[in-house]
């Protein structure tokens, strides 16, 4: 009798429920695993990704180093075909130098002798070209015989200023006339760069603008 009624006791006590403590303690539990697990992915992931991005750049870094190798080496042509670029043009500056140089000699031997006045020839000549650009002139002059016998010495005249002036621009223009033209192949004619001198003693030059005695300046 004493067994049956601890029996329907036992039957009539309410099933025990878990604790809401220990539920959220497995929810937070399950939580940090699901947590734990994508952590562990994410990671997995991040370490390929580093490991390409390595990859990438030992490949770009090669790359860089292969281009800066042959830029190096065409700078290294180039400041060799600059030099020779350099060397070429002054062995051109030089033989244009020495072929002017060649055309003014010939030029001189034509004037020499070539050109006369009724006062004055061409005794000696010099043709001075500065850089091939600026033409001197110096003309040492002759006298024909009428003009011996008024000639004092050191270049010196028995004529007035103004006579004595007058044929020493004819003379300048007779050689002028000669030299020619701007020729490509000669210095340009400088009318503000003349000297007229006798037996090396100055006679004037035409350094103001217009020829001028020595005496004059």
């Amino acid at each position: 009798m004493n067994e049956q009624l601890e029996g329907a006791v036992a039957v009539a006590q309410p099933a025990i429920k878990p604790e809401p403590k220990t539920l959220a303690i497995r929810i937070l539990v399950i939580v940090a695993l699901i947590l734990a697990i994508t952590s562990c992915g994410a990671a997995a992931i991040l370490y390929v990704k580093s490991n390409e991005l390595a990859e990438t750049n030992d490949a770009q870094g090669a790359l860089i180093a292969e281009q800066a190798k042959k830029i190096e080496g065409l700078s290294a042509k180039i400041s060799k075909y600059d030099k020779q670029i350099s060397e070429i043009s002054a062995i051109k500056n030089l033989a244009k130098n020495h072929t002017t140089t060649l055309n003014l000699m010939a030029m001189q031997h034509l004037i020499e002798g070539g050109v006369v006045t009724d006062d004055f020839t061409v005794e000696k000549l010099h043709l001075i070209s500065e850089d091939n650009e600026k033409l001197l002139v110096n003309i040492d002059i002759g006298m024909q015989p009428s003009m011996k016998a008024l000639y004092v010495g050191r270049g010196t005249f028995n004529l007035s200023d103004r006579e004595l002036r007058a044929k020493s621009q004819t003379l300048i223009a007779a050689v002028k006339e000669l030299y020619g033209p701007s020729e490509s192949y000669l210095p340009k004619w400088d009318d503000n760069n003349v000297y007229v001198t006798i037996k090396n003693y100055e006679i004037g030059d035409t350094t103001s603008g217009t020829f001028k005695l020595a005496g004059e300046k």
